[in-house]
């Protein structure tokens, strides 16, 4: 679950974030005092311990997010680098080549008519 994890860009992001939330407190606290008090030494210790939580939470969320973004990453790529399927053989071992038209739009198909307003 934990493997290919990339621990070094998921430590700065929780950095930066961690960063970002303590900053908000801050200007929290100095347009209403009341309600986010850091005066005490007991309200900056309860920042502290909570920035640490909360930068291991956003640094595992950051490490998942990093994963499956190198995953995702490496799907397309090797889409990409599959080999043509245009030829196909049949039972006698010929090769059949397929039409230069296939899956391209069809202007002969059915469509909806429109309805008639009346």
């Amino acid at each position: 679950m934990f493997e290919g994890l990339n621990w070094g860009n998921a430590f700065k992001r929780a950095a930066i974030f961690t960063a970002i939330w303590m900053g908000l407190v801050y200007v929290m606290h100095t347009i209403n005092p009341k309600f986010f008090q850091l005066g005490d030494s007991k309200a900056l210790l309860s920042l502290a311990l909570n920035s640490v939580v909360f930068f291991f939470i956003y640094a595992l969320f950051f490490a998942f997010i990093e994963r499956r973004k190198a995953r995702t990453q490496a799907d397309a790529k090797g889409t990409k680098s599959k080999p043509d399927k245009t030829t196909k053989t049949t039972e006698n071992g010929e090769e059949l080549q397929n039409g230069a038209l296939k899956g391209q739009y069809n202007p002969n198909s059915s469509r909806k008519k429109s309805r008639r307003r009346r």
